[in-house]
This record gives C-alpha cells, structure tokens and sequence, in this order.
C-alpha cells in the first residue's frame, strides 16, 4: 500500500475510532467512586468507567468501591440504577429527573434521596425495589407490551403517572401516591395496587386494576375511572368528585370508605362483583350489566342519591339500600331493596323487584310510578310505597307479607298466587284496589287483609267472581268513603273505622262493622252482619236500599233517611226513604230517623205519613228510636214510622220574675227546642200593650233541656207584665204566657219617681233635693239617645215635664246630681 493510501485511510478511520472510544459498551456496569472528590454525578473521573453514566450504563453504588454522597446534579438517562445493600452514602436526586430503561432498587430509605419537584421515569422492563420514596414517578415504557414488577411497597411523595405499559404486576405490593394520580394508559393492567394515601389526592384518565385509599386519605376523581379485569378496590379513605367509579369486571370491594358516584357494567354479562363488606356511596348507584352483586345477607350497597338499574336479572343476596333522598329507575331490577330509616326513595319509573325479592326497611317510596313485584318475595317494610303492581312471572307465585304494609296510593292484583301474611298482616292501600287476576287464590289461611285505608275516597275493584280472604275498611276519620265496585266472595268483610258503600254490589260475606265505622249504600249482602256498639249502618245513599240475606244485630245505630216530601201515601221505598230488608232476624238498639231537605209540616212530613223502613223475615226487636229535627211529632212500630200532628218549636217547662234590690230577674227554661233562633223579652204596665225589652240567643234545634235568664234593671213601680215572644230562624214566632210580679218602688239615693204612668201630655217628677245641687232631667228612648233636657235648681226637688211631641211608647227618665244618677222608665200614650 503507498504512503499516500495509508495516510488517506487513517483520516478517516482516526475520528471513528475516537467517537467509539467515548460510548460504553451495552450493558456495561459503572460503579460510583467518587474519585475526583467532588460527590458530583456528573463528573466523568467520579466513575469506574471513566465517564458519567449515559442510557447504556447500569449504574451500582456499593462499598466496595465508595461510601461516599452521591449529588446528581443533572437529569441523566440510564439503564437501570442498583444500590448494594452494603452501601453507606446517600444519592440525592436533588430536583433533577432519573430516567431508567431497567431495574431501580434501594434497599435502604436512607440511601435514596428525591427532592422536590424530581422525578423517577421507568421507560421499559424495569423492577422496582425501593425502600426510599420518590417525589414524582412516571411510567412510560418504549413499548406497549413492556412490564412493570414492584417488588415492595414504594412510596410517591408527590405524583403519579402512568402512560404507556402493558403489566403493573407486583403480587399486592403499593405504588403509595401523596397526591395525584394520572392514568393514561387505557389497557393499563397487573396485579399491583395503587393506592392514595395524601388528605387532598385527585385521580384522572382511564383505568386501573387495583386501587386503595388509606385512611384519612382523601382521593377526588377528577374524571371517570374504571376498574377491571378482576378489580380490587380496598381501604378506608373517601373517594369525592362528581364523576364515577365504574366496576367493568368481576371484582371484589373491601373498602369501608365512602365512593361519590358508582356505575356497574361488566364486560361480560356473567361477572360477579363480591362485597367483603358494605359499600358506601354518597352519590348515586347504576347498575347497567351484572352477573351477581355477591358476599352474603349481610353486605349492602349503601346508597344516598339516585339508584338506577338497566339489568333485568341483577343476581346475588346482597341489599341495595338507600339511605338518603334520590330517585329509583331503570329498565332493569332488582332483587333485594333496602330504604333506611328517614330515606326517601322517588320513583321516576316503574320499577319491579324480582328472582325472589326482599322489600325491606321504614323510609318512604314516593312518586306516581308504581313498584312492580314481579315474582316470588317477601315484604317486611314498615314505610310507606306510593303505587304498587303485583304481576309475578307465572302464575301461582306468592307475595309475603311480615308485617303491615302501607302503600300511599294504588295497589293493582294482576298476577300472583297468594298474598301470605295472614289475617293480622294487612295490606293497607290509601288508594284504590284493582285486581284482575281471576286466579288469585284469597282463601288461603295465611292470607293478608285487604284494607282500603287515607282519608280520601277509594274502592276496591275485584274481577266480580273473585275469591278474597279478608277485605277491611280503617279510614283515617269517620267520615272517609271507601267504596265496592265488584261483587266478589270474602271470607269476611270488616268495617273498623271510615264509611263502606255497597255501591249496588252484592257481596258474599259475614260483615262486621266495629265502632266508629259504617256500612251503607245499595246492594245484597249474603252474610250476617253484625254492628258493634258506636258503630252504624246506614242504607241506601241517600236514599236507597239494603238486603240482608241472613241475621243483623246492630247495637250500635242504625240510620235511617227520608227525604219524601209528597203528599200522604205517594213515597217509595229506596227512592224517597232508605229501606233494609232482612231475610232472617233483626236486632236494632238504636234507630235513627233523619228526615232530610226543607222541613215544613204538615206538608213535610205530611200528617198521617206512614213510612216503612224495615221489612223482617224473622223477628224484628227495636229497642230506642230517635228523629232529627226532634220536634218532628213520629212514632216507630213493627218496622214502619208514622207521622203525627206538628210539635212546638219550645217546650217551655216554666218561666218567671222575682225583684231584686233595683231590677226584677226573670228566669225560664226550655225541655226541648227546635228552630229556635231566640227568644223576645216583653214588658208591659197595664198587662194590655207590650214593648219588647231585649233578646236572648237561642239553642237552635236540641232535645237537651236550656236554662236563659233576663235582668229588666229599670222596673216601674207597682204592677210590670213580662211575654216571652220565639222567634224561628225563618221568621215565624209564637207568644207564651203571660206572668206579672210587683215592683214596691223603694228606692236609695235620688228617689226619682214620675207619675202618671203611662203619661200622655205631662209629666210630673220628684227627687230627694240637695240644697247644694241643681238637678238635671234627661229624657232618653230605649236606645239611650237623649231627646230632651232640662235643669232643676238646687234645694228643688219637683218638676213637671212637658212631652206633648213625643210619639207613643216606652222612654227614659233620668236625674242626676254630680255623680249621682238613677234611672226610670214611663209609657207615652
């Protein structure tokens, strides 16, 4: 070869060989030594090689070749970064950013140092076995099948973030974060656990497998996050945020914290979530796809907002519980439902319970959608529902009732075997009762009580060849109306409180009416009917009649309406006047007869009217008979009221007046009153012509006896005659008797005496005289109001009193003298 091609060949094979000799071999191990002094990472003569490590060198610390600090003072890339156990310095990160393509392990906290604002990055297959915390650490591996193994807890001061890797695995060991957690890696999975363990976390991006928050953290979800693919989610933290923990596989959940908002939707429709304990979530529940919600009887899912169920065949034993105020929908349903104590559950759709459901719990369902009872179950809840359907699957499935159930509104039968429960378990519906299933089987021995229960009217509507077992009424208040509007068989018809109409049904049924109820309306009972005490029957509406196809015994009362007011003869049973027929034996203590519309006798009730209200098979016994208005002139025998001549509107018992110092007090009493709107005072002083002296408020219409009283304070002297004139609330009146008391005159004080009386020109007054006094005379009318005055002089004790223009009547005479005045009174002719 000539000089000049040698010469030309090491130009350019000199500078190759030098860029070479500046790199580290593949996988070349540099060790820290820290020759130069100056603890600096980035000093090259500090390492073995010769060279500060760079992305190829696996980086060791270890006595062996140092004990010394290391300081990295640049952000450098390497291999991986291993310290020996042996090793007695400390590496500090400082604020600097370790990149590692592999393994990171520090056995010891005290080796490791991060400061604020570093960062470890993991970017391919890596292991990661450090004792010591890290500030910030990212994953963010070369390739999407590259895997992470934590081989011990490691603590994460400050933030977390996950954007590429395949498996996070680290057979239950902790990424322990401080404070955020970023997860954008959307098939990130392994069986690693991160876990928030800062008081004011936040999480965000897509998903996870594992996940715990610790106690007294506190992790917000700043997005949607989704656990799967054999999920676990444990601790004892709060989770917050308005977003929502999304269960997309079998999982299980041991976490006693509380979750703000909670969607299951499974990736398969077979998966299973298992409960270990109660699940608590301050927000609200969706159920979108589930095998089974698992874990045992005693495992809830603790809901306190909405709870919404897309999946039709939701499995397990568990409990959806609410415990706060939010809305129950979905097109789906649900086994077993819970509503706590002061919860308050609204149903925005109808909502069926099924698979051999459970209704539990004392809080309240509302809304105008109805829960659906779709199959075999057991309801042992002490609140109230709104609306409720009952449509089992198939025929022949029973619904269980443990104890009395309220349902605020309509109760619709449609399907079912048997409502059990037996006769002390009630179904109390406020609205009405609709059952069109032909099939129900109500005579079973353990079957519930129908009740038309509230306080506004309702009905029970049967398929009209029904077969029922108990069917009650309990109203709210007496006066409540529940109605029958099909004509089915019961075992027993009980009426505790509120009124029953027959509606012209015709039930087959022994009917009991308890006090405070009523049976009335139109129809056929076939049945005793027995009422007790404080109790009524009341047929007709008015009026109308009632058939009894057995015995009736009313020791309460039983009603009766008239309301005919044509002439003598031409009224008709259960048209003008209740009628009730009794095929067997009657036995009334108390008939009532009330004879309604505008009372005018004789024309109503006509004299003479004979008005059949009983018609008896048996024997008939009617033990007391009362008439409203009371002064109606009646009487009761074999089944028919009679009408007599017209009574008084008061029967006055006596009447009479007694002096007393300066006035005369009359007293009377009445036995009995009808009408009586009041009663006319009148005064007179020759026994011929009266004027009337004040009014006194009467009783109206009463059979109780009614003492009155009148004070007439200004008698005149000698001989006064008192009427008393009844007035009717229409204006009619009639006058009593007559009655006269005498009057001495004796007088105190002034003595002021007036004569003649009755006057017709002049009249003439006289008074005890005051020497120091002048006298004033008043003539005043018996409203008080003053038509003439006129003075006496001091020592005067006469004085005559023109009264020419004064018209005829009853006036006032009163004298004073300084603070003394008395008062008499004169008749004008």
């Amino acid at each position: 070869m000539s000089n000049y091609a040698t010469s030309s060949m090491l130009r350019f094979l000199l500078p190759a060989l030098l860029m070479l000799s500046s790199l580290a071999l593949p996988g070349q191990t540099n060790f820290w030594e820290n020759t130069m002094g100056d603890g600096l990472w980035s000093t090259d003569g500090n390492w073995s090689e010769g060279m500060a490590p760079t992305s190829s060198h696996d980086v060791r610390f270890n006595n062996n070749n140092s004990s010394d600090d290391c300081t990295i003072d640049v952000s450098p890339t390497v291999k991986s970064l291993e310290i020996n156990a042996n090793y007695l310095g400390n590496v500090n990160l400082g604020g600097n950013t370790l990149a590692i393509a592999g393994d990171f392990g520090v056995p010891t906290a005290t080796q490791f140092t991060a400061g604020m604002g570093s960062k470890v990055a993991i970017t391919e297959n890596a292991t990661v076995n450090s004792a010591a915390s890290v500030y910030d650490f990212e994953i963010n591996t070369a390739q999407t099948t590259h895997n992470v193994t934590i081989s011990q807890d490691l603590a994460i001061a400050n933030d977390l973030t996950i954007i590429q890797i395949d498996q996070l695995n680290g057979s239950g060991n902790k990424l322990k974060v401080g404070a955020d957690i970023i997860l954008n890696d959307a098939d990130l999975d392994g069986n690693s656990i991160i876990s928030a363990t800062g008081a004011s976390s936040t999480i965000s991006g897509t998903q996870l497998r594992n996940l715990n928050v610790e106690a007294g953290a506190s992790l917000a979800l700043l997005s949607d996050i989704t656990l799967n693919n054999n999920f676990a989610l444990t601790g004892s933290g709060n989770i917050t945020g308005a977003n929502k923990l999304i269960f997309s596989g079998s999982g299980t959940v041991n976490f006693s914290g509380t979750v703000p908002n909670v969607e299951i939707n499974t990736s398969l429709a077979g998966q299973t979530v298992t409960l270990s304990q109660n699940l608590n979530i301050s927000g609200g529940l969706k159920i979108i796809q589930v095998g089974s919600i698992a874990g045992g009887t005693d495992k809830e899912v603790q809901v306190d907002g909405d709870i919404t169920v897309d999946d039709g065949d939701v499995g397990g034993n568990h409990f959806i519980v609410a415990t706060g105020n939010g809305n129950l929908s979905g097109i789906g349903a649900l086994r077993r439902l819970k509503v706590d104590a002061g919860a308050s559950l609204q149903l925005s759709s109808d909502f069926t319970l099924n698979n051999n459901f459970e209704l539990d719990g004392s809080g309240t369902i509302t809304g105008a959608n109805k829960l659906i009872f779709g199959s075999n179950g057991t309801v042992d809840f002490s609140g109230t529902v709104s609306n409720v359907e009952i449509s089992t699957a198939t025929a022949g499935q029973n619904v269980t009732f443990s104890q009395n159930f309220n349902i605020a509104g309509d109760l619709e039968i449609t399907q079912a075997g048997t409502l059990n429960g037996g006769s002390d378990k009630e179904v109390r519906v406020s609205g009405d009762i609709t059952a069109t299933d032909s099939g129900l089987d109500g005579t079973s021995g353990n079957a519930a009580t129908l009740v038309l229960a509230g306080n506004s009217a309702n009905s029970f509507q049967g398929t009209g060849g029904g077969s029922y077992r108990h069917f009650a009424v309990d109203k709210d208040n007496a006066a409540d109306i529940a109605q029958l509007n099909s004509s089915d068989a019961f075992l027993s018809i009980t009426v505790k409180n509120g009124a029953l109409s027959l509606n012209g049904q015709n039930p087959s049924a022994p009917v009991t009416v308890n006090s405070g109820g009523t049976l009335g309306g139109s129809g056929t009972i076939t049945g005793d009917v027995i009422c007790d005490a404080g109790g009524k029957v009341s047929p007709g509406d008015s009026p109308g009649t009632l058939t009894i196809t057995g015995n009736i015994t009313i020791n309460g009362t039983l009603e009766m309406e008239i309301i005919d007011n044509m002439a003598a003869g031409s009224g008709t049973a259960g048209t003008h006047y209740d009628r009730l027929n009794v095929s067997g034996n009657a036995s009334v203590t108390t008939l009532s007869v009330l004879f309604l519309g505008t009372i005018t006798p004789p024309d109503y009730p006509a004299t003479g009217e004979v008005y059949t209200l009983l018609s008896v098979g048996g024997t008939e016994m009617v033990s007391s008979t009362g008439y409203t208005p009371i002064n109606i002139n009646a009487a009761y025998a074999s089944g028919a009221v009679t009408i007599g001549s017209p009574a008084l509107p008061i029967t006055l018992t006596y009447f009479s007046a007694t002096p007393k110092a300066q006035a005369i007090h009359l007293t009377w009493r009445t036995a009995t009153e009808h009408n009586n709107d009041y009663i006319a005072v009148e005064h007179s002083a020759d026994g011929a012509k009266f004027t009337e002296l004040g009014r006194v408020k009467g009783a109206g219409t009463t059979e109780e006896p009614q003492a009155y009283r009148f004070v007439d304070e200004h008698p005149l002297r000698g001989l006064n005659y008192y009427r008393l004139r009844q007035v009717d609330f229409d204006g009619a009146f009639e006058y009593h008797k007559t009655i006269s008391v005498l009057f001495d005159g004796k007088r105190q004080g002034l003595g002021i005496q007036a004569w003649p009386n009755p006057v017709q020109g002049q009249l003439q007054a006289t008074w005890a005289a005051a020497s120091d006094q002048a006298t004033t005379l008043q003539v005043l009318d018996m409203t008080g109001r003053k038509l003439a005055e006129y003075q006496a002089a001091a020592g005067v004790s006469t004085f005559d009193l023109p009264l020419n223009g004064l018209p005829a009547g009853l006036y006032f005479l009163k004298a004073r003298q300084g603070q003394e005045e008395e008062v008499v009174r004169f008749h004008k002719q």
